[in-house]
């Protein structure tokens, strides 16, 4: 807490220090926003990807039904 007390009254001597602060949040601010931004479009990818899969998997299912379904009629 001293350490943090007399960082901020050397930040009012020398207020380009506090300049400095602010633009180095600001930048990670934007960093970390475009991580996120891409992190966000690869799961979104991803879960794109998983429903098209799925709806393929449920699609081969019905087909393989329909093709069961059909011999057990030809046998009866």
């Amino acid at each position: 807490v001293q350490g943090l007390v007399h960082s901020i009254n050397e930040g009012e001597k020398r207020p380009e220090v506090y300049e400095k602060y602010d633009t180095d949040i600001d930048g990670a601010k934007e960093a970390g926003t475009e991580k996120v931004g891409k992190i966000r479009d690869q799961v979104e990818g991803i879960f794109a990807a998983d429903q098209k899969n799925r709806q393929k998997g449920r699609q081969a299912a019905g087909s393989g039904l329909h093709l069961e379904r059909q011999h057990h009629q030809q046998r009866s």
